[in-house]
């Protein structure tokens, strides 16, 4: 008897909790877009000496790096792949929300905003790989000769990311598969 009102006038408690979580984790997502950014650049203009020391424990082994103006925009601009990475999933990540309060969830642009994050996951594990490798040269440029250094390094972690990653992409393409065959079945009857 409870259920006959729903059912009549639509409403469906679960899915309103969902499209509210949504909403919610629509403008955490937002807010992180802004602050990773915002957060970087009060380092750049605040904090330069925790930057570099940041820049040369990120980018590099050695401890006796020094950065020179030089090398120091070019370990700025290799950090700022991860971060940009990062900010590509969050924006696809707060379309996805965005949709999931909308109730869109069982729609077909979910399964590819799913895949999407998941693309860009799988690529962050060889991106850093790359980045830790050109980083490394990058801060031990300045290095008196013999002292430079070149750091290749695969962890756990990074094979962690890929897996998530590509689990991503085929939950993505199995939401966007059944999104497909929901709207087949809605269209049927």
């Amino acid at each position: 008897m409870t259920f006959q009102p729903a059912l009549r006038t639509g409403y469906n408690p679960r899915l309103e909790r969902v499209a509210r979580v949504s909403r919610a984790l629509s403008w955490l997502t937002l807010f992180l877009m802004i602050a990773g950014p915002a957060a970087v650049l009060g380092l750049i203009l605040f904090d330069p000496s925790n930057l570099d020391r940041m820049l040369i424990e990120g980018l590099s082994t050695s401890r006796e790096a020094v950065l020179t103006p030089i090398t120091r925009v070019l370990a700025i601009l290799l950090s700022l792949v991860p971060l940009a990475l990062v900010i590509t999933a969050l924006f696809v990540l707060h379309r996805l929300f965005q949709g999931f309060a909308r109730g869109a969830a069982l729609a077909p642009e979910s399964g590819q905003r799913l895949k999407r994050i998941g693309i860009v996951v799988a690529a962050f594990a060889p991106t850093t790989i790359v980045i830790g490798i050109l980083g490394s040269i990058v801060v031990s440029w300045a290095n008196a000769p013999g002292k430079r250094e070149m750091a290749v390094g695969l962890h756990a972690d990074d094979l962690t990311v890929l897996v998530f990653g590509l689990l991503l992409v085929v939950l993505g393409w199995i939401l966007e598969e059944a999104a497909i065959v929901a709207d087949e079945n809605r269209q049927f009857i």
